[in-house]
């Protein structure tokens, strides 16, 4: 027989009530089951760990975005963040961020010859410098005016941080968009070994001075 609910006492005698704190470690442990059987789970997200923890979203997205010490939280606390995040199988969402900032964790990098050996060089180095300021690379290889024009298509598509021009001599078009969108957008630019008349900074070899040295270690 069953019982409609208006019938059924608003609290039954001994029963407790569920605080927030209670509710979402409850929560929290029916996750870690369901990992556990192998069940497919939801996303993951900032509010999901500062409730593990007990801290606020505001303490847990200080720590997750580097922020912490700027704000006055120990490394102990940060360091309980770390590892639950990493626990609870936590991962940034980039987009969110770009979408909120307006700019992307990306930088965007163009080049006119992949194949040439000290290009390779210079990529090793860009790609070692994202992974310790924690920026992703993206390469665009072209040639010609049309494939200059749609990769920063892409690139800005992309709200990318900057651009690294590498070996690139581009046409004058792509020369006088570069140099008013960077404007227009506050884009940063930076080249090597590229077309000189390029926007932005520009990094060169001193070519002259290390002849000079290779002559005089001959001459030793």
């Amino acid at each position: 027989m069953a019982l409609a609910s208006n019938n059924l006492p608003d609290k039954l005698p001994g029963a407790k009530k569920l605080t927030t704190r209670q509710n979402s470690l409850s929560t929290s442990g029916q996750r870690s089951r369901m990992r556990a059987m192998g069940a497919s789970r939801s996303v993951i997200t900032m509010s999901d760990v500062a409730d593990e923890l007990g801290l606020s979203r505001v303490t847990v997205s200080a720590v997750l975005n580097n922020r912490y010490r700027k704000v006055g939280i120990s490394d102990e606390t940060a360091g309980r963040v770390v590892e639950t995040a990493r626990r609870m199988g936590y991962y940034r969402n980039d987009l969110a961020m770009a979408m909120k900032n307006g700019r992307n964790m990306v930088i965007g990098t163009i080049v006119s010859k992949l194949s040439a050996v000290w290009v390779g060089m210079i990529l090793s180095g860009i790609l070692k410098g994202s992974r310790e300021s924690q920026y992703l690379i993206k390469v665009e290889e072209v040639s010609g005016t049309q494939e200059e024009l749609a990769a920063f298509s892409r690139l800005m598509g992309q709200r990318v941080a900057g651009i690294i021009c590498c070996n690139f001599n581009p046409g004058l078009e792509f020369i006088r968009t570069l140099s008013e969108t960077s404007g227009d957008y506050n884009l940063s630019i930076v080249s090597t070994s590229s077309d000189p008349r390029i926007a932005g900074w520009h990094v060169e070899s001193d070519d002259y001075r290390g002849s000079f040295l290779a002559m005089e270690y001959l001459w030793s």
